[in-house]
């Protein structure tokens, strides 16, 4: 048996790469922090170990590690917070690595089991938190903002809500009894992304809900796949960020619809600053900086839309990387684009990027999704393994329960004799 098919095993190394925000907010759990910080790099190391016994290095492997590495180089001559980088980037290596390792065993099923049980249960001790503390648990150390809940920060709650949607839409695909898991995770999502409110998490979860329910049949995939959504999103964010149309047509939904200002409760300022400081530092960029620091140069935490972050900390090598990453999975996934597999995957990469364009996130489950993305012709195969194996199953039982035994059989000889 595979290593990577011990789903206790996968939950123990996904778990640390996952710890909820909370953790770091309050003194009393600093013993707890440390717990996790030391677990996850114990399952970093393990997970190294493990891929490159068995593994080289992809391609699309090998351009997250540059990515990574671009990141770290540019903090580095920056003088940012190249700690804060090592963790994150770590992070994102090595359950990016887990990912790959568990699909190239032929163990995408109980990846995507394994996921999903650590997703939903934070999703689901999340809502609990929302219930009991409406007005936030705690109030973030750095930014000083109030609503904030087991997950972090009401905005950065879709990064494990959406991934727990698509993990769980994904066992249901293989396996019609995971439906229930579909609707709790759905439920679960849907309360805490309206009860919180983020505007552009609420855009998101519409993107994969309306696709759920309308567009997920086979028919849609020459319409609705990975390049016209890649299209969709260069031009929205050519719309909004360059040309700014939410001054004008689309005034109404804007602030109607999303009780949102023309500026988007001011990121257009935040925009055009950052567009202005990418144009000074275009080649490296300015690398993970501290808050501080941040809110001196932007006048807020982050640039507030996840392209203009990646210019604004890695320059044009950084851009090209992320780029380049995102074009292959479009490409994989295009070449799959009636498969139901790579469809889920497809609509859960676009409202990431729709989501990218008003905000900055942790990207540790995007590049999961993305890692799954280029896998998905492995994937595919699998599935269809194991739904061969199912009715070849499901034949045998039938035919074991209705051949009659060999002595109900009638006596030929009699029964001539009976009609002589």
């Amino acid at each position: 048996m595979s290593i990577t098919n011990r789903k206790s095993l996968l939950i123990f190394l996904v778990i640390p790469f996952l710890k909820p925000a909370a953790i770091e907010n309050f003194d009393s759990w600093k013993f707890i922090d440390t717990i996790f910080d030391l677990w996850k790099v114990l399952s970093f190391l393990i997970i190294l170990f493990l891929f490159f016994r068995q593994h080289k290095i992809s391609r699309i492997m090998l351009l997250i590690i540059l990515s990574q590495l671009s990141l770290f180089y540019s903090t580095i001559i920056s003088r940012g917070d190249y700690w804060s980088v090592l963790v994150n980037s770590g992070s994102i290596i090595g359950l990016c690595m887990l990912t790959e390792l568990c699909v190239n065993n032929g163990d995408s099923f109980t990846l995507f089991k394994g996921l999903f049980w650590v997703t939903i249960i934070l999703a689901a001790i999340n809502l609990v938190t929302v219930f009991v503390f409406p007005e936030g648990l705690y109030t973030n150390l750095s930014g000083g903002y109030t609503m904030n809940w087991f997950l972090g920060y009401r905005n950065n709650h879709i990064g494990i809500l959406l991934p727990c949607i698509i993990f769980a839409k994904i066992m249901s695909i293989w396996g019609t009894r995971n439906w229930i898991l579909e609707l709790l995770s759905l439920l679960i999502s849907s309360v805490t992304i309206f009860i919180t409110w983020s505007a552009t998490s609420v855009v998101g979860f519409t993107i994969i809900l309306g696709y759920l329910l309308l567009f997920q049949n086979k028919y849609w995939g020459f319409l609705f796949n990975s390049v016209t959504f890649s299209l969709i999103t260069f031009l929205f964010f050519l719309s909004v960020i360059i040309f700014q149309i939410q001054n004008g047509i689309l005034r109404t939904i804007v602030t109607n619809m999303l009780n949102r200002d023309l500026t988007f409760t001011g990121r257009v300022y935040v925009w055009d600053r950052a567009i202005e400081l990418i144009k000074n530092n275009s080649i490296f960029g300015y690398g993970v900086l501290e808050t501080e620091t941040n809110m001196i140069l932007l006048n807020a935490v982050n640039a507030h839309n996840q392209f203009l972050q990646v210019s604004f900390q890695q320059g044009i090598i950084g851009t090209i990387l992320f780029l380049s990453i995102l074009i292959y999975a479009v490409i994989v996934l295009y070449r799959q684009r009636n498969n139901p597999i790579a469809g889920v995957l497809s609509v859960s990469l676009f409202a990431f990027w729709i989501m990218f364009t008003q905000e900055a996130y942790n990207l540790l489950l995007y590049y999961v999704l993305i890692i799954l993305s280029c896998k998905t012709p492995q994937i595919i195969n699998q599935h269809s393994s194991f739904s061969k194996r199912k009715i070849r199953s499901a034949h045998h039982k039938k035919n074991l329960f209705s051949s009659p035994p060999p002595f109900s059989q009638p006596n030929s000889h009699a029964a001539n004799q009976k009609f002589d």
